[in-house]
């Protein structure tokens, strides 16, 4: 038996930790604020999941710099608007392309990148804090 939110985590094709924080991000997606964190959690997830990780240093814990790679380079772009279009459908993409000419929605994404992941961490956080 599944509660609602496990079914929508069932839905999305990456792991589980990742998917309750895209689900929790895009439930809250809707102003600009909140489409800041579907686009850190959708860009933080991309670099994550094994399945969708393309180029560059796979050990580098460092996101900010992988996610200034990606929006720099527009083959690793497309390859993570294609990663929100399976992982978050249009408003997963939509909360990307916004990023595309937007620098200050940009750098609050960059400082959202951990924020936008707790969701799916929740447990590990009050496990160390014990």
């Amino acid at each position: 038996l599944l509660t609602a939110l496990g079914r929508e985590i069932s839905k999305i094709p990456c792991h589980p930790r990742l998917a309750t924080a895209i689900v929790r991000a895009s439930e809250a997606a809707g102003d600009d604020d909140d489409n800041v964190l579907l686009a850190a959690c959708i860009a933080a997830s991309f670099f994550l999941d094994e399945e969708s990780q393309s180029g560059g240093n796979k050990n580098d814990p460092d996101l900010t710099s992988k996610v200034r790679s990606m929006l720099q380079h527009s083959f690793l772009f497309s390859a993570c608007q294609r990663f929100a279009r399976r992982v978050g459908g249009a408003k997963g993409v939509a909360a990307i392309q916004e990023l595309s000419n937007n620098d200050d929605l940009v750098a609050k994404m960059l400082s959202s990148l951990g924020e936008s992941l707790l969701p799916g961490f929740v447990d590990m956080v009050a496990e160390r804090k014990g």
